[in-house]
């Protein structure tokens, strides 16, 4: 039997957002099946326009989900996106960026890493944020690095990380907190990220 378009299957994922993003639509799997080509016909489909009748997010949370699917099985397709700078910042690089967190940390180490010092902040954010999800060792060096981003938002996903995840823990994160705790227009302007680096910095210190 032949294979549906790649057209066809992601009309399929955008109809119904809901079931993409919770693994009730087979359209997800049959797409991340394809690897590349699937994933270029997800980056086309990302720039719009969209059905009337589904919100913006929906579509692209649904059109996430297979990147995410792509990234457990192989994520060569999207690291290549990545290093070939194929892609917009925003949405399309930010939820490659994201989806690479379901994939096996050694495979995504190196290009996370990269990504982690991307000129735009939502695609370091969006790193960070992949690194955390990791939950491996291999991933302490760049969240080390996202602790001393110029960005509050990705200094808070390095803290939270360190705070869920033990093996996140190191004494080579007391400076770079200990910088964030004493500066004192982060203690105004985010102060949950002011309280939650004190508190880390207690615990390490408590069990270094």
């Amino acid at each position: 039997m032949n294979s549906p378009p790649l057209s066809a299957l992601v009309r399929d994922v955008i109809k119904d957002p809901m079931a993409a993003c919770t693994g009730r639509c087979l359209a997800v799997a049959r797409l991340a099946a394809r690897g590349r080509r699937a994933v270029n016909a997800v980056l086309r489909a990302m720039r719009g326009p969209f059905p009337k009748d589904q919100h913006p997010r929906d579509v692209m949370e649904a059109l996430g989900a297979v990147l995410h699917e792509v990234a457990k099985r192989n994520p060569r397709p999207l690291i290549d996106v990545l290093q070939r700078k194929k892609a917009t910042e925003d949405p399309q690089l930010v939820t490659i960026v994201w989806a690479l967190g379901d994939a096996a940390p050694d495979r995504v180490i190196g290009p996370l890493s990269v990504a982690a010092k991307h000129r735009n902040k939502t695609v370091r954010w969006a790193a960070a944020s992949a690194l955390a999800r990791l939950r491996s060792e291999l991933a302490c060096d760049a969240l080390l690095e996202a602790l001393r981003d110029k960005s509050s938002a990705v200094q808070f996903v390095a803290v939270e990380a360190m705070q869920a995840c033990e093996v996140f823990r190191t004494p080579k994160a007391i400076e770079p907190l200990k910088r964030i705790a004493g500066n004192a227009r982060i203690q105004k302007q985010s102060p949950g990220l002011w309280a939650s680096a004190n508190q880390l910095l207690a615990r390490i210190a408590e069990f270094p």
